[in-house]
């Protein structure tokens, strides 16, 4: 398996979707980062 780990930043303003995104992203072996809006991700 890949031992490189592959940043990926969420933005979604709906906390359910990003969760269940999140969670699928982390169980794919991303290093997850989350914003709820724009402003957030700067």
């Amino acid at each position: 398996m890949d031992s490189v780990t592959r940043p990926v930043l969420v933005v979604e303003d709906d906390g359910l979707i990003r969760m269940d995104l999140m969670d699928v992203l982390v169980d794919a072996g991303f290093e997850v980062s989350e914003a709820a809006n724009a402003n957030q991700a700067r």
